[in-house]
């Protein structure tokens, strides 16, 4: 018998008429879902069973690259809950208050009805290519087929704009929360980024590590630091290798580490001579991001299974700003030099 993520008694499904072959993203419009017989059309929110702007899949949550690890099983999308299925019609009520614009939700509906505009919004006017219907066997058969089928759809665009006023608004945000939820919001955006990700479980003193990751065949720590730690941050890299590999079998020339900022560490700061000092003497490449260029490459669809990892740092260049523009094949991002450090320190 299959499992739903909430109660579906009394409930109704919306069904597609017309495969889905790729949608089209814009800030502050509805996307454009360019449909088989060539119609380019909004759709509205088909009241999924295991809605996927909520839930990860057991798959997604779990974390079979490094064998035993001791990991986080919270399966929810918005670590922030900014998303809820309203009991009257089955539809998701947005909480615009706790959303932190990461755009996750938004990546991971299968039809496009969500969208920013410039607050995240739901289509939720049904399209001439869709019918609601009740739920029974046969529906939901054609349902998971809909959903199925429009994960594979291509999407390009831009989910969101970025800018100095909005990147404020975000950090603030950022700043106030809880650690554990800070971490929760590293996790889920990497996964919306295509790389395997897991947190390491609560209460697990042993694998002192906050996170690991794998991509295109590469697995490695990940220190997740808001803080002004930096300096802590190197050196618990180093820690974290140490147990991998004593604990985990992982070879220290397989583990290619990963430090997420909130901001960049300031110029004078130790962590960018530590960090190429470790380079230099042990061959370890410490990949260095903020979580404001996650976010970005988010909003423009960037693959990190495709594209990989490679954002290393040190004390000989420090900015990430041809970095990414490399991935999201652009010529600008909308922010100055130094702000929030992001791309480069702040200082």
């Amino acid at each position: 018998m299959q499992v739903f993520k909430k109660d579906n008694q009394n409930k109704t499904l919306v069904l597609l008429n017309q495969k889905i072959e790729s949608i089209d993203y814009a800030p502050k419009r509805k996307p454009n879902v360019h449909l088989q017989n060539g119609c380019v059309d909004s759709l509205c929110c088909a009241k999924c069973l295991n809605p996927r702007c909520m839930f990860l899949s057991e798959s997604e949550a779990s974390c079979t690259y490094i064998k035993d690890f001791s990991f986080d099983k919270n399966d929810k999308v918005c670590p922030v809950d900014a998303i809820r299925i309203s009991e009257n019609d089955g539809f998701p009520i947005i909480d615009n208050k706790a959303c932190i614009k990461c755009g996750v939700c938004v990546r991971r509906c299968p039809f496009g009805s969500l969208y920013f505009n410039p607050n995240l919004s739901l289509n939720k006017t049904k399209s001439i290519h869709q019918f609601e219907t009740s739920v029974d066997d046969k529906s939901i058969c054609n349902h998971n087929h809909d959903v199925e089928s429009a994960i594979q759809a291509n999407k390009t665009g831009i989910i969101f704009e970025e800018s100095e006023a909005i990147y404020s608004q975000i950090y603030n945000r950022l700043i106030s929360l809880k650690p554990a939820v800070q971490n929760h919001v590293v996790r889920d955006i990497l996964i919306s980024l295509n790389c395997d990700s897991s947190l390491r479980r609560i209460g697990d003193v042993y694998t002192r590590m906050d996170a690991i990751y794998q991509c295109n065949n590469c697995v490695g720590p990940i220190e997740i630091e808001f803080g002004r730690d930096s300096l802590d941050a190197s050196r618990a890299i180093l820690d974290d290798i140490a147990v991998l590999k004593v604990r985990y079998s992982l070879p220290k020339e397989e583990s290619h580490p990963l430090v997420i900022f909130l901001t960049l560490p300031n110029a004078r700061q130790g962590y960018w001579q530590v960090v190429k000092d470790i380079k230099r003497v042990e061959s370890i490449k410490i990949n260095t991001i903020t979580i404001g260029c996650l976010f970005l490459l988010n909003w423009r669809f960037a693959d990190l299974k495709r594209d990989g990892i490679d954002f290393y740092l040190d004390y000989d260049q420090m900015s990430l700003r041809k970095m990414i523009l490399e991935y999201i094949k652009k010529n600008h991002i909308n922010i100055s030099n130094g702000f929030l450090g992001i791309c480069e320190p702040e200082k």
